[in-house]
Formats: structure tokens, C-alpha cells, sequence
């Protein structure tokens, strides 16, 4: 999950808690064309808000799930934090 810089603590509260699971990243992303966007296994979804049925719905499919490739990776291992 891709956000613009700049949404609230809260918003980032609401996307860090998809970081439960170990297949789900999110960063943000300066630029973007939508406050966020989704991605996995080649789907994108854009999205208003991290509340939005859609976000919840993109992360349940797709965590791992029957759509993800042979061998698919989790993100337990990522990067916390970020340098300039």
C-alpha cells in the first residue's frame, strides 16, 4: 500500500495495522496519482480513504491468498525505516 505524504496520524494508524500481517507493506509514495493505491499480483486499486470497504477488501484477497504466485514472499523482513 502507496500513500501521498502528508494524510494524518490517524490515516496512517488505520493502513500501519494492515502491516499485521507479514505479506503487507506500506510506504509512502511523493506524487502519486490517488491519497493511495493498492497493489498486488499485477491489480491496483485507488483509494479515497483507508477506511474505504475497498482497502479492507483488496488486503483480505490478495494477503497471500489464491491470487499471490508459487513461492510468494512475505515483507516480515522489510525495511522499518527510511534514510535521505
Amino acid at each position: 500500500i502507496t500513500f501521498r505524504p502528508g494524510i494524518s496520524e490517524d490515516d496512517l494508524a488505520v493502513l500501519t495495522a494492515f502491516t499485521a500481517s507479514p505479506y503487507v507493506m506500506v510506504s509512502p509514495y511523493p506524487g502519486q496519482d490517488a491519497p493511495l493505491i493498492a497493489t498486488a499480483w499485477g491489480r491496483q486499486a485507488r483509494i479515497d480513504a483507508p477506511e474505504d470497504f475497498v482497502m479492507s477488501e483488496f488486503v483480505r484477497r490478495f494477503q497471500a491468498g489464491s491470487q499471490a504466485p508459487d513461492g510468494a514472499a512475505g515483507c516480515a523482513d522489510g525495511v522499518t525505516a527510511t534514510t535521505s
